[in-house]
């Protein structure tokens, strides 16, 4: 954003004349909408992936969990691996 606003400035401040608060409230009412249009898709992006990042890896959590749980209990009732 900074890029953008200082291409913009930059012929402001070579010219006197041209150093006004309207221009730079014309440039402003544009970059700001982009900005926050931008932040609105990365939330959504955010929304999306969330989810599916939760369900993915939580199912591998859990299938390890099983599975840890699945070998304690084998041992637990006197099956004695020396592989564990």
């Amino acid at each position: 954003m900074h890029v953008i606003f200082d291409v913009c400035i930059d012929s402001w401040m070579a010219d006197p004349k041209l150093l006004n608060f309207q221009y730079m409230w014309n440039v402003l009412m544009k970059v700001i909408p982009f900005t926050l249009w931008a932040l609105a898709a990365g939330f959504l992006v955010t929304f999306f992936l969330s989810p599916m990042c939760e369900l993915i890896f939580g199912n591998i959590m859990i299938f390890l969990l099983k599975r840890r749980m699945r070998r304690e209990n084998t041992l637990r009732e006197g099956s004695n691996n020396a592989s564990h």
